[in-house]
């Protein structure tokens, strides 16, 4: 069966959405609209669309408008409110915007996900609540603005703390009664002796306790058979319980408040599951952490501040903002860190371009400083200081590195660009890599210093700050290997 091609537009901020550019398609379409939407300075949305252009989300907004239309609302002076699913004020407050942060406005926020673009209750049913960009701020392209302290980044994040309400629970799994029957088939769970309260699951806390509590693929398993009707359902609600009732030993439950793409509602959400010597470590100690023991890093500012499910990426440089340069590379220090058990508290070295907003970390793993999640985190507070030392330096090196790939010219840039990336960034990436380096902010003149900015430029499109990363991996490891290939400043290809 041939698989549907996929069409995207870009719609500007505040924009009708019957007013769009494009629509592409094939494996780099999304990439042209993001290249389209940097071209506005970060403004407006890039969407899935039909052929036509018309976006997917506006489509679902107009049948739900329909629908809407001719159902018959039941008066609300004769519908009584179910104490057990009632939700506070508090836990009902959106997610915070960047609006309620001094300085930076609603276009510094860029979201991946079109339904936090018009949220709405969907008519589909999503079994998992998917895996979300949270925040995205910091410079736009070619403007030293918006730029961020760290302490605008620790109230954004306290804020936050208190919509979600984080709280970890230490059972064992076999308590926990986890369910495909109920909601329309979407996953719940509850603990036994409380079967009233129901909780979502997140994609990662799902996957999470399938790897604890089921033998390997388990997960696939589940979630095919659950698909199957309401007959799969209850196969996979007894599998997947009748596995977790082995699991005796204590375990770390972490539950959030989030919002259910769904109902629209807040609702109590599953992100993760972790062994009892797990050290709980979150965005806000991390960064607070910094502001009170290291005064150095307290006084950078911060490039980028990008959240998402799975981690929390800063990116902090000590060059002043009236000596940052469009095409000029700066030294910068990424800051790392997950809630979740994705990644470890870590340090690196890179760099970042204004021009383009596009940033690299070193290829060598010696350039970072990781710490992981157990023990005493006050250890991480004493390494900061040796940590920031090394990791200068690093940086200092990648500079001088990629002014050199500045100089060096690439004879067949495509072939070169197939015979090294073929593999690690597939032929779709390939392909949008390619179109890259036809954007204006890419480094001209064939050079490797273009080939490594093309992929620096398409991980801006990746949802998953974690992919992001490899990608950039991707190019300063061919950064790396094209100085080893360079002879009298130029790469030559093989006969």
């Amino acid at each position: 069966m041939s698989r549907m091609k996929e069409y995207w537009v870009y719609v500007q901020e505040g924009g009708n959405p019957d007013t769009f550019v494009g629509p592409w398609n094939g494996p780099f379409g999304r990439h042209r609209a993001e290249s389209k939407r940097r071209e506005n300075g970060g403004h407006g949305h890039v969407l899935q669309s039909t052929r036509e252009g018309v976006p997917l989300v506006e489509i679902a907004r107009q049948r739900e408008e329909m629908e809407r239309a001719i159902t018959i609302e039941p008066d609300p002076r004769t519908t009584t409110q179910n104490p057990n699913t009632a939700i506070s004020a508090a836990q009902a407050a959106p997610t915070p915007k960047p609006a309620t942060m001094s300085r930076i406005p609603n276009s510094a926020m860029q979201t991946q996900n079109p339904i936090a673009v018009r949220p709405s209750p969907s008519t589909v049913t999503i079994p998992l609540i998917p895996h979300r960009r949270l925040a995205d701020m910091g410079a736009l392209r070619g403007s030293t603005s918006k730029i961020l302290t760290l302490e605008e980044v620790r109230d954004y994040l306290r804020r936050l703390d208190r919509l979600q309400a984080p709280v970890d629970i230490e059972r064992p799994l076999c308590d926990l009664h986890i369910g495909f029957t109920e909601e329309g088939g979407r996953v719940t769970a509850c603990w036994k002796d409380k079967p009233q309260e129901k909780f979502l699951l997140t994609e990662h806390g799902f996957s999470n306790l399938c790897t604890q509590v089921l033998p390997s693929h388990g997960k696939n398993f589940l979630l095919a058979t659950s698909g199957l009707g309401e007959q799969g359902k209850k196969i996979a609600t007894v599998a997947y319980n009748e596995h977790a009732r082995k699991q005796k030993n204590p375990r770390m439950v972490r539950f959030v408040n989030t919002r259910d793409p769904q109902s629209g509602q807040v609702r109590r959400a599953i992100r993760s599951s972790h062994s009892q010597s797990y050290a709980t470590y979150s965005h806000l100690d991390y960064v607070q952490g910094m502001l009170d023991h290291s005064p150095e890093l307290a006084s950078m500012s911060v490039l980028q501040f990008q959240l998402d499910d799975a981690s929390m990426r800063l990116r902090v440089s000590a060059t002043p903002k009236n000596e940052m340069e469009l095409n000029t590379p700066v030294p910068m220090i990424e800051c790392w860190n997950s809630e979740t058990g994705q990644r470890t508290v870590r340090f690196t070295s890179g760099i970042w371009k204004l021009v383009c907003l596009n940033g690299m970390g070193h290829w060598s793993d010696e350039a970072a400083w990781k710490w992981r999640h157990y023990g005493d985190v006050n250890r991480i507070y004493r390494g900061v200081d040796s940590a920031l030392t090394s990791v200068k330096m690093h940086a200092n090196g990648l500079i001088e590195a990629y002014n050199t790939a500045l100089e060096t010219a690439v004879d067949d840039i495509f072939g070169f660009m197939e015979a090294e990336l073929a593999k690690p960034l597939g032929t779709g990436r390939l392909e949008a890599a390619k179109v890259a380096l036809r954007d204006p902010t890419t480094t001209s003149g064939n050079t490797l210093a273009s080939v490594v900015d093309s992929i620096t430029l398409i991980a801006q499109d990746e949802s998953s700050l974690i992919q992001a990363e490899e990608l950039e991996r991707t190019a300063s490891r061919l950064l790396q290997r094209g100085l080893l290939m360079r002879r009298s400043g130029r790469i030559v290809a093989e006969a």
